[in-house]
């Protein structure tokens, strides 16, 4: 507890510059306000920092309470009395959260109120002091961001992901509203939203940018960061499926690496929101230097993959070669010695070379050794799907649609040669059950999941009376299972047959393997 001597009581309307020891005390404390409190809690005195702090005039303070330095929430949650009831119980009462100056902007306050004795050790009175530590509590967010935003980076997360953390944090830091990158859709002629955190974040992800006429085009284009206000039309607007959206004060910045033009990090409040501040395109440009980091991280991480597979193809062609034939040729010849050999310990000798033999031409034949299926050494998996709707629709003579969203293939490119498996499965039952005329395989996004889709409109079939009997579904499942996704099958008796698969995506947490069938469509 402080000692506090008070030699010329003040009185209730006290001001700034009362004639006593403790007011010339605690203006010494200039980056500090501090205030001397009777013991309900009246603003008795404060100092001058108290004027700098909360931006009053002393005027403001008169007649004052001490609840005023406390959030509504603080003071509703609990009793007006329990913070000097808890001081003068435990010596002190510490708070720590942000606070409003009267001009509206905001500060990390570090309030402390501790009880004041005379030398009877009787209360009689609180000294509140509140420091404003805001530009440290700021260097603190932006270590814990730069470090959340490394670790997504770096770590085995999907870009899109680490794109959200950027967005994320840095839409917190600056205290918007909202936050977003746009990135050029190839062929478009657009900026489509990739991402986006906060205010109307669902309906924002996927809407476009005009990519000429736009504020944010000629941003990423320029390379010049640049603050938009209320006062500027047809700037802060962009095409939604539904509609147009418009934005308040945006600021947005370039995201590029070197001669790299990758897209645009934008910050946005909503229409009559405060304007963002120079200040705040510094921090602003090391977000996106952070987001231009994860573009390039993860177009390394897609090239070193597409660089492992052509090697996996590679000696998936070496060994399945003449090496294969070589063993067979040596193994034939080790049973024929083996027939002509009286012997008996030469041969089980021999008998013990051939299994070692057919075990190593197992193993190269197994697909768990992680080579592809064949019509992926020559083309994507894209490619690869259409090709086989096509051999399809030449061998059975029906009509096959392929529709496949962008970009969709590409996430599956890890466990290609098990979506190939799946997909060339289903196919297989559409040829050879479903008598139908035609069939649609689809392949989309859906936020963290790869939804596969093969639709026919043959005879169907009743599961209950299928069951476990077909082999190519128990397959179906079983692949589908081993990937971690989920297999629904949705079917009647004369109502064709829609297979639904969704896979998790890289990076995303696994699907139970789960499969179920639903009669009736």
């Amino acid at each position: 507890m402080l000692a506090f001597q008070d030699r010329h009581p003040a009185p209730v309307d006290a001001g700034l510059f009362d004639d006593n020891e403790s007011i010339r005390l605690l203006d010494s404390l200039q980056d500090s306000a501090v205030f001397h409190l009777d013991l309900t809690g009246r603003v008795i005195s404060w100092n001058r920092g108290a004027e700098r702090v909360f931006g009053l005039t002393s005027a403001g303070f008169r007649a004052r309470e001490y609840t005023m330095l406390l959030r509504a929430s603080d003071a509703s949650n609990r009793s007006p009395g329990h913070p000097l009831r808890t001081a003068l119980a435990r010596g002190r009462y510490r708070i720590a959260d942000w606070r409003t100056r009267t001009d509206g902007t905001c500060f990390w306050a570090e309030i402390m109120i501790s009880p004041l004795v005379d030398h009877s050790q009787h209360a009689t009175g609180f000294l509140a002091v509140v420091k404003d530590t805001t530009g440290h509590r700021r260097r603190v967010d932006r270590m814990r961001a730069a470090l959340d935003i490394l670790q997504a980076v770096m770590g085995d997360h999907r870009l899109e992901q680490a794109l959200q953390v950027v967005v994320r944090q840095a839409r917190s830091l600056l205290n918007a509203d909202g936050a977003h990158v746009a990135l050029p859709a190839p062929g478009t002629g657009k900026l489509v939203i990739a991402v986006a955190a906060g205010w109307n974040a669902r309906l924002l992800r996927g809407a476009n940018w005009p990519a000429r006429h736009s504020v944010i085009a000629r941003v990423m284009e320029s390379g010049r960061p640049t603050i938009v206000d209320e006062t500027t039309q047809g700037e802060r607007s962009c095409q939604l499926s539904a509609g147009t959206l418009h934005f308040g004060p945006m600021a947005a910045v370039p995201v590029a690496r070197r001669r790299w033009k990758i897209g645009t990090l934008v910050v946005y409040n909503r229409t009559g929101g405060p304007a963002f501040r120079r200040q705040d395109m510094e921090l602003l440009r090391c977000f996106a230097g952070h987001a231009a980091l994860a573009m390039q991280h993860g177009r390394s991480r897609d090239e070193r993959c597409r660089s492992v597979a052509k090697e996996r193809e590679r000696l998936a062609r070496i060994l399945q070669g003449d090496p294969v034939r070589s063993l067979w040729s040596v193994m034939r010849g080790l049973s024929e010695a083996s027939d002509c050999c009286q012997d008996l310990d030469t041969r089980e000798q021999l008998a013990g070379c051939i299994a070692t033999i057919e075990g190593a031409l197992d193993e190269l034949r197994n697909p768990a050794v992680g080579f592809r299926p064949h019509i992926l050494s020559q083309h994507r998996l894209d490619e690869a799907l259409r090709l086989l709707a096509h051999d399809l629709e030449l061998r059975a003579g029906l009509k096959t649609v392929v529709e496949m969203q962008a970009g969709a293939a590409e996430r599956l490119s890890a466990r290609a040669g098990d979506v190939i498996q799946i997909v060339r499965e289903a196919l297989s039952n559409v040829s050879r059950h479903a008598r139908a005329q035609h069939c649609r395989l689809r392949l989309r996004l859906d936020r963290d999941k790869t939804r596969l889709e093969i639709e026919d409109d043959g005879v169907g079939f009743d599961p209950r009376l299928v069951g476990g009997q077909r082999e190519g579904l128990r397959n179906l499942r079983e692949r589908v299972a081993n990937m971690g996704g989920r297999l629904r099958i949705e079917t009647a008796p004369g109502a064709g047959t829609i297979l639904r698969v969704a896979f998790p995506c890289d990076g995303s947490v696994r699907f139970p393997a789960t499969s179920r069938v639903i009669r009736g469509r």
